[in-house]
């Protein structure tokens, strides 16, 4: 007999944790609810003034980015002229040395060649 009483007690309590546990699930979904709608309103207002912040911000950098963009351009064009420029340079100086080169070389093949004839006479 005290088996049975003692399965009942249990089941009992068990089924009064479950039922307390369901009301305080029921309570906080409640509370949830009336945050949520409390809350739409609030939070509408801040995305609105969020997206005009964000607009008025847009504004006062438009001539910023705008300046920006012009200095880029003539940091571009002087870079691409002072580009043009060290090309050039780079193509004389190989030019000139391809000409030493070629001068050195006749006058080497100069130097040699009345010594080879005199060697084979």
């Amino acid at each position: 007999m005290t088996e049975e009483r003692t399965g009942t007690a249990g089941e009992g309590t068990g089924e009064r944790h479950e039922a307390g546990r369901s009301e305080l699930v029921h309570q906080l979904q409640e509370m949830i609810d009336d945050l949520a709608t409390q809350a739409g309103p609030v939070l509408k207002e801040v995305a609105e003034k969020a997206a005009e912040l964000a607009q008025k911000a847009a504004e006062a950098a438009t001539p910023y980015a705008a300046r920006a963009a012009d200095v880029a351009a003539e940091v571009s064009l002087k870079l691409s002229e002072k580009s043009r420029e060290v090309a050039a340079d780079l193509h004389r100086q190989a030019e000139a040395n391809e000409a030493r080169a070629a001068t050195a070389a006749d006058g080497e093949a100069a130097s040699t060649a009345p010594a080879e004839e005199g060697n084979g006479a």
